[in-house]
């Protein structure tokens, strides 16, 4: 049986061959799953399991998870994370209110928990959804007065989840610079914005934009309607650049870093170059989640 473990950092970066110089391609957020083909030295032989995407990570990432809890966690209902960066706090004893670690996790994490949303009390006055992974205690919290996305309504009750669609995921990340093989608000490339965008919407796409083409159902050129795929294609007619629909004008993309364009039947026209950047291919359309 191959070995799997499950990403407990924010993110590990996915390198196309075992060296620090090599190209990033992807990046495993947290949550997510992998499996560990063979270990080479300090590298580490990967494929991710949603998206069946393979490559190299640095063997001193691999956290050795005991096979029965990688069950467990895959087993457990999905929580996705919505905000561009979400607040982490990570108990250093179970149960008790000092924690060892606060950092951020990036949208598109996953959390695998049962349990609904909890208030802590003062000093902390935050709401949180409290998980387990590996045996170390996490909380993904707010406080009051802060936009959640998920949404706070009045401080006594707890807050709503709301049904996102991909592109106000996609404006969450409005700005972040591209980054080849990125997939998170500090550097993102084209595909990893409409992977991540949909996969909080409950839609799980391929990494490469020239898989992503191969999915959904094809809309004329002039028929597309919000969080339609548009896809350009390079000089030899390969796909090469992917992004989302706002409406029949307009698209969110990453191009330098993710920004919004007009959209024609030309392709992305780029009003502050006033040229066009990329060539139109075609349009699909991906069935939402209701």
């Amino acid at each position: 049986m191959v070995e799997r473990s499950v990403c407990t950092y924010a993110m590990i970066p996915v390198r196309a061959l075992p060296a620090e110089s090599a190209e990033m391609v992807t990046q495993i957020l947290f949550g997510e799953t992998y499996e560990i083909i063979w270990v080479d030295g300090k590298w580490a032989r990967i494929r991710t399991v949603a998206d069946d995407y393979p490559g190299w990570i640095d063997a001193k990432l691999v956290d050795h998870i005991d096979e029965a809890e990688v069950e467990r966690w895959n087993s457990e209902k999905v929580y996705v994370t919505q905000q561009a960066m979400t607040k982490t706090v990570q108990w250093s004893h179970p149960g008790q209110k000092s924690f060892h670690y606060l950092g951020y996790l990036p949208m598109g994490s996953d959390i695998h928990s049962n349990k609904n949303w909890i208030h802590d009390s003062a000093p902390f006055s935050r709401w949180s959804k409290r998980f387990i992974l590996n045996g170390n205690e996490f909380d993904i919290c707010t406080e009051y007065n802060i936009d959640f996305a998920i949404g706070l309504t009045k401080e006594d009750e707890s807050p709503t989840e709301k049904a996102p669609s991909p592109s106000d995921c996609a404006m969450k990340l409005l700005g972040a610079p591209y980054l080849w093989g990125g997939k998170t608000a500090f550097g993102i490339d084209c595909s990893g914005l409409v992977q991540v965008a949909f996969k909080v919407c409950g839609i799980q796409l391929p990494r490469d934009a020239s898989r992503m083409v191969e999915m959904g159902d094809c809309v004329a050129i002039g028929e597309q309607r919000e969080n339609d795929l548009a896809f350009f294609s390079n000089e030899k007619g390969s796909i090469c650049h992917v992004g989302i629909c706002l409406d029949r004008n307009g698209i969110i993309h990453a191009s330098g870093c993710v920004r919004v364009d007009k959209l024609d039947n030309v392709g992305i026209f780029n009003g502050e170059r006033e040229i066009y950047t990329h060539k139109l291919a075609c349009i699909k359309r991906i069935a939402l989640k209701e």
